[in-house]
């Protein structure tokens, strides 16, 4: 074992241990759940109004420890529930610990679905290691925004396959191919400017536009802070290491979408932050325009004020036509993120059917699932998504991803 190992194991034990001891001063009605920090706000919220206005009399308390310690703490039985924001995969859980087998794989639509298929008899008979489950509550989605040189939106050029004018701001799209020539990998290892942008752009769409000799310049790229979950879901879902990222460091969502309005550059934001694309209104209600836009992914993006001019319940998911143009979907942008958009995680809850506050635990679900929790949800950007044990759909490899 090396010397790093060693040093991280004991970390790890230090920081179990001092939850334990600070889990003894909490007071008893209080149950303790906790894991993945990117949950920790929603939770805090969805927590406090359960509590506040809700009528319950039980009070959670969520510790903001990270996804692996959450599960840990599941685990050993020190947390209800462990908390990650990350896809849910039948190895989380370690190699002395299963899912049931008996709580099936199942979309769920309301409460009573809920209830059903979380019944603590189920796992009746079954050791206590052999009766987790998990249940995907939520679906975070990412975008990338960016702020182009003024030529981005003012050069034409007419379509391949009509009359309809382009402009090098229609074609902005990236993939998420975890390679080295991921054209948005190439950005933020700092390496491309924004006419080696343009380039690339008009070549995937086949056309062979000579462009004027406009004033270039290096692509700046913002990024979040180490520790983030915003962070953590953008290079997992792009491959790209936070230690080769040429780029500046912002600590907020909002921070983030500050920086590209006010400066030309590139970064990402979760989804409460596209309502503020191309047009933000302050607490005074002045309102006023940007020149902050979405890019597609993979040739599909959320609906925004910039390209579908509507109110955000009328914007539907957008897809990239053969020209580079965008047309909408027939899904509004939160059943487009349930099923079409690839940027994206989820948020998982794991927890043990047989642990003794379950039934708490249960009736927080089934508040989560209602519509008296939708404000939490919206105020946190998040899509309210519930699968019950979405692993069992999902086999892979043994090996948790630490997020």
């Amino acid at each position: 074992m090396n010397k790093k190992i060693s040093i991280s194991l004991i970390l790890i034990a230090i920081a179990m241990l001092l939850l334990w001891v600070w889990t003894l001063f909490i007071k008893n009605s209080s149950i303790i759940i906790g894991g993945s920090t990117s949950v920790n706000p929603f939770m805090q919220e969805l927590t406090k109004n359960y509590y506040e206005h809700n009528g319950s009399k039980t009070d959670f308390v969520y510790n903001s420890t990270g996804s692996q310690a959450g599960v840990s703490g599941v685990e050993k039985n020190m947390y209800t529930a462990g908390f990650i924001s990350k896809e849910v995969k039948e190895e989380t859980l370690s190699e002395n610990n299963s899912f049931s087998k008996k709580i099936n794989y199942q979309d769920v639509l309301n409460e009573n679905d809920l209830k059903d298929s979380l019944k603590a008899d189920k796992v009746s008979g079954e050791f206590e290691n052999n009766s987790f489950a998990s249940l995907e509550f939520a679906l975070d989605a990412i975008a990338i925004i960016y702020n182009a040189p003024e030529w981005y939106r003012t050069f034409e050029f007419k379509s391949n396959v009509g009359d309809n004018k382009i402009t090098l701001e229609t074609l902005m799209n990236f993939n998420l191919k975890k390679d080295d020539n991921n054209i948005l990998k190439q950005i933020y290892l700092g390496k491309l400017t924004w006419l080696d942008l343009a380039k690339h752009l008009l070549k995937e769409k086949n056309y062979n536009i000579n462009l004027p000799n406009f004033e270039d310049q290096k692509i700046n790229t913002i990024t979040r802070e180490s520790g983030s979950g915003t962070r953590s879901a953008f290079t997992d879902l792009t491959g790209i290491k936070s230690s080769d990222m040429k780029s500046s460091e912002v600590n907020s969502n909002g921070s983030m979408f500050r920086n590209i309005r006010d400066n030309i550059g590139i970064g990402y934001v979760s989804y409460a932050f596209v309502s503020s694309v191309y047009e933000e209104v302050d607490a005074s209600g002045k309102v006023s325009k940007n020149n902050v836009r979405i890019a597609g992914i993979g040739g599909k993006k959320l609906g925004n004020k910039a390209d579908s001019g509507s109110e955000p319940e009328n914007w539907y998911g957008l897809k990239q036509k053969n020209d580079g143009s965008w047309e909408p979907t027939k899904e509004k942008n939160e059943e487009f993120i349930r099923k079409c958009y690839e940027f994206k995680r989820p948020f998982v809850s794991i927890f043990n059917l047989k642990n003794k506050n379950f039934k708490y635990l249960l009736e927080l679900f089934v508040y989560m699932i209602s519509d008296e929790s939708n404000e939490s949800f919206e105020k946190e950007g998040l899509v309210k998504n519930f699968v019950i044990n979405p692993q069992a759909k999902n086999k892979v490899k043994r090996g948790f991803e630490n997020g």
